[in-house]
């Protein structure tokens, strides 16, 4: 074989293999498959989190790979990202931080409204919320970015330390969450509770994601307010994520423990499992209460699920003993006439009455010792159920000084019982 003869052989076997004649495997056509580019979007949300900067990163190991960008990009004004990925299987970490966009629209970098005040909060460095979760190649996936998926993402890392793989500790950190909020957390878009646009005649699963990270804004605030501190000038959501990461990564319980000893107090206020569960709950009934809910709803709409979050017993809690959500019911600290009062003629019964939950019903009734009879007084004004009133003739009942008039009230987890009672005398 001459040596031209050899080199025209060499170059029909190199156009065989780039034509797919050799290498094996590929599609039916002789052609290797490409890999199709997926996108990894959702909206980041302490408040909508506007124009913040969006990173994929992989968390194979169980811990952020900083080497391992898999991708970036920009929340819109809304708080909305897309990103385009092409890289293998594995677990990925999502992360919004306030740095400004490469984008020649954004010029301010993250930031977002408070829900419970309305002041606008900006990121600072290193303040971030993450996701974790696991990534199919050529499958595109939808990852929203909250408070919660935050604790998840520190839940993960923790598992990954006592030795689980990052799949499994991913799965079962958005799992013990997703338990405890009744939702799926990734894939549930929390609305903003404070958009008119978003006013419903019934409970929605976003609705209900939104009023639990609007939460942690009331809460926040109500620790500014009660230190006499302007509102979510000094403690604001994001920070309040942040302490809450260092809480639950270091022993995989919300019990006011970081990596370096007890989380720093917020002013008076020590963190504990009590504030992570009860007291956000009462914050979420508050945000319900408030003039800033603007969906319409109110707390009888969503106490049910307020009351199964206070409830929860996921492992996240430890063997903190679960405070009631009503604290014990209604309470009835005053009512008038006195103990002891002579009334004639036409009299007003009265009284004070306050539920963390809210009321449904007060009654006012008279009773007499003598006779088994249970004489029911109407309210003035039914719907005043704090300060409720009863404009009463106490000509229709006979004279005697063994008269006792009667407040019971209920509230909207049916919880009665409780009672107060003033001797009376009636003297026509």
């Amino acid at each position: 074989m001459t040596a031209r003869q050899s080199f025209s052989i060499l170059i029909s076997l190199v156009f065989a293999c780039l034509l797919g004649a050799c290498g094996g495997g590929g599609g039916g056509d002789g052609v290797a498959p490409v890999a199709p580019d997926t996108t990894i979007s959702g909206v980041a949300h302490d408040g909508r989190i506007a124009n913040g900067t969006v990173t994929l990163y992989s968390f194979a190991t169980g811990a952020k790979d900083e080497a391992a960008v898999l991708g970036q990009g920009c929340a819109d004004d809304n708080g909305n990202y897309a990103i385009t990925i092409n890289a293998p299987s594995q677990p990925i970490l999502v992360e919004i931080t306030g740095d400004r966009c490469k984008n020649a629209d954004n010029t301010s970098g993250g930031r977002y409204t408070e829900d419970a005040s309305g002041v606008a909060i900006a990121l600072k460095s290193p303040q971030v919320l993450r996701a974790v979760t696991p990534y199919t190649l050529g499958k595109s996936a939808t990852v929203h970015v909250t408070y919660y998926t935050h604790l998840a993402a520190a839940l993960a890392q923790y598992y990954v330390a006592q030795g689980q793989a990052a799949s499994d500790a991913i799965n079962n950190a958005n799992t013990v969450i997703g338990l405890w909020l009744d939702l799926p957390i990734l894939t549930t878009e929390p609305l903003d509770i404070t958009n008119p646009a978003n006013a419903s005649t019934s409970l929605t699963d976003g609705l209900k994601y939104g009023f639990m990270t609007a939460a942690v804004s009331q809460w926040t605030l109500t620790a500014n307010r009660t230190q006499n501190i302007a509102d979510h000038t000094v403690y604001n959501s994001i920070s309040f994520a942040q302490l809450a990461f260092d809480d639950l990564v270091t022993d995989g319980l919300l019990n006011g423990v970081g990596k370096n000893g007890p989380i720093p107090p917020l002013g008076t206020i020590a963190l504990n499992a009590e504030v992570y569960r009860h007291k956000m709950a009462v914050a979420m009934l508050q945000m319900v209460q408030g003039t800033r809910n603007r969906t319409g709803l109110s707390v009888a709409a969503v106490v049910n699920p307020i009351k199964a979050f206070n409830d929860s017993t996921q492992p996240i809690f430890g063997m903190q003993e679960v405070t009631p959500l009503d604290e014990g019911g209604p309470k009835i600290p005053s009512i008038s006439p006195a103990a002891g009062s002579t009334v004639s003629g036409e009299f007003t019964a009265s009284a004070t009455v306050s539920d963390i939950v809210g009321l449904t019903k007060v009654d006012f009734y008279l009773t007499f010792p003598d006779s088994v009879a249970h004489f029911p007084l109407p309210l003035d004004l039914p719907e005043n159920l704090n300060n409720p009133r009863s404009t009463v003739n106490s000509k229709l009942y006979p004279n005697g000084a063994n008269w006792t008039l009667h407040v019971e009230a209920t509230n909207l987890l049916g919880h009665g019982g409780a009672a107060k009672a003033n001797p009376l005398t009636i003297n026509n």
